[in-house]
């Protein structure tokens, strides 16, 4: 998000994400990838948050209604996948 990296080491956050995407599903691997860019930034990988009630002013936590949101959509998620 937005404060939390700048220059090399927003790339390093999207070449993480994008190698921990392209493990996803692999034979001992990784089963699941959970996206909470997808829940709290603007658009997956774009380091902006959604929108000020998700994020604090250090533009690195969520708010509690952030938290809130991930958690609720994380467990839906958990409840899709049969946990």
């Amino acid at each position: 998000p937005a404060g939390a990296f700048t220059g090399g080491a927003s790339s390093l956050r999207s070449q993480v994400n994008a190698w921990l995407r392209s493990v996803a599903g692999q034979t001992n691997r990784a089963d699941y990838i959970f996206e909470f860019a997808d829940v709290l930034e603007s658009s997956r990988d774009s380091g902006l948050w959604l929108n000020p009630t998700v994020n604090t002013s250090d533009g690195l936590h969520p708010t509690a209604t952030g938290a809130t949101t991930a958690g609720n959509t994380y467990k839906t998620f958990l409840q899709t996948i049969g946990f």
